[in-house]
């Protein structure tokens, strides 16, 4: 298939790297800069300074591989090269790929300008052939709403008053719908302003907030139960007392008016896998079309 010289590959993709090594293995480099090249050179401009989102420009041969960025205002140094190689990677010494293990320990990294650094010394040790396989399924469909609480007794019991409204929601849903919250019909409400981000890891969460924003999510198997179960809830919510206010009151500001948000389908991660094919090409499909 790569001696047909199409003049566009249109392709999916698990590694970010297969993509920048494909073209010059298949020109005969040798696999150690290539693969390192390929690693640094994945995400664009994140191995140079820029803090934007930009591309750069590589140069491979058999002995190393120098980068420099497309941006005039930044550059590619020894330590945005480098530390490229920590990201999402358990090694940045030792990083696997399909077709083997990348070796950088003894990579040299060597400022050629002020905007541009090239690399030697890095090895590639060949193994067997695998395939990355990723997945992703649906698991149902999502209607979110935002609030805020700036109530000061509100926030001082938000956890408990929260935890209040999640048992009647599952009562009422029962009684409704016939379906079990927490099992068709899944309810997440985040506070941000406290602990929404880091969960139990916060180490400040004694600290109380002058207002807290609530995420409500719904997710349900159809979207319409979403809309609806999601409906019955802004609206309950918003009113939920508490024993420090008599009456009937309004306890969260929504910024939209109606304040669900239609997400449609959602997905998760279910497949990070290795498959080991037959032939490196005999687990995929090839088309080729005339325009």
């Amino acid at each position: 298939m790569c001696k047909k010289q199409c003049d566009v590959i249109l392709c999916g993709r698990a590694s970010d790297t297969a993509l920048f090594s494909a073209l010059p293995l298949m020109r005969g480099f040798l696999p150690g800069p290539v693969w390192h090249c390929a690693k640094t050179i994945e995400c664009g401009a994140i191995c140079s300074t820029s803090t934007r989102a930009d591309g750069v420009f590589a140069e491979i041969d058999d002995n190393g591989f120098s980068v420099e960025p497309l941006a005039l205002d930044a550059s590619c140094t020894p330590l945005s090269l480098a530390s490229h190689t920590l990201y999402e990677n358990a090694d940045p010494y030792l990083i696997r790929e399909h077709s083997g293990m990348l070796n950088t320990q003894n990579a040299r990294y060597q400022k050629l300008s002020e905007r541009k650094t090239r690399v030697e010394g890095s090895v590639f040790r060949l193994d067997r052939y695998t395939l990355k396989l990723e997945g992703a399924t649906c698991t149902g469909f999502q209607t979110v709403a935002i609030g805020g609480v700036r109530d000061p007794y509100i926030i001082a019991r938000v956890d408990s008053w929260l935890a209040e409204m999640k048992v009647f929601f599952a009562e009422r849903l029962k009684e409704l719908t016939g379906k079990t919250l927490g099992k068709e019909v899944r309810l997440d409400i985040s506070q941000y302003g406290k602990n929404a981000v880091m969960g139990e890891l916060e180490k400040s969460s004694a600290q109380i907030p002058n207002e807290i924003g609530l995420l409500f999510c719904v997710t349900a198997p159809e979207q319409a139960l979403a809309n609806d179960v999601a409906r019955f809830i802004t609206h309950t919510a918003s009113h939920w007392p508490i024993p420090e206010w008599d009456g009937f009151i309004s306890g969260i500001a929504f910024p939209f008016s109606p304040p669900e948000i239609d997400r449609g389908p959602v997905y998760r991660f279910v497949l990070n896998h290795v498959l080991i094919p037959e032939s490196p090409l005999s687990a995929f499909r090839f088309e080729m079309e005339n325009i």
